[in-house]
């Protein structure tokens, strides 16, 4: 028996890989069962939050606040992969959700938005080298 394969679980099994979530808009997602933080990274073009995260990152990303500027790396192959595009976070908000007993998850939501132009992002930057000078 040593060398047989194990059969993936099923969806009825006790030990799924994910748990399930629900979005602001009632979406829901996977979530891995063995975290205690998730963050869900949006990207609008009109302002309003999207049905669906652009990315899942299995922990509690405290850098993203409002107003900070971040690049996000495309490393899908035949997706234009090693392109980056740069993002402003416009909002940000923070669930917690609790079990039984002292047991609990924080989720982050964050709601970004792509840079028009480099010209942005240079203003940004030159915004930000005032501001802590």
């Amino acid at each position: 028996m040593s060398g047989e394969r194990r059969r993936p679980s099923s969806p009825g099994s006790n030990s799924q890989r994910f748990a399930t979530g629900t979005a602001p808009d009632g979406s829901t997602y996977k979530i891995p069962q063995a975290k205690d933080s998730l963050t869900l990274i949006y990207v609008t073009e009109g302002g309003g939050w999207p049905d669906k995260p652009a990315m899942l990152l299995a922990y509690n990303e405290t850098e993203l606040t409002t107003g900070a500027v971040v690049e996000m790396e495309e490393l899908r192959p035949g997706h234009g992969m090693g392109g980056l595009t740069s993002l402003r976070v416009l909002e940000v908000r923070l669930r917690l959700e609790r079990w039984s007993a002292t047991y609990g998850r924080v989720k982050r939501f964050v709601l970004t938005q792509p840079l028009v132009s480099e010209e942005d992002v240079q203003d940004w930057v030159s915004q930000q080298l005032e501001n802590n000078s």
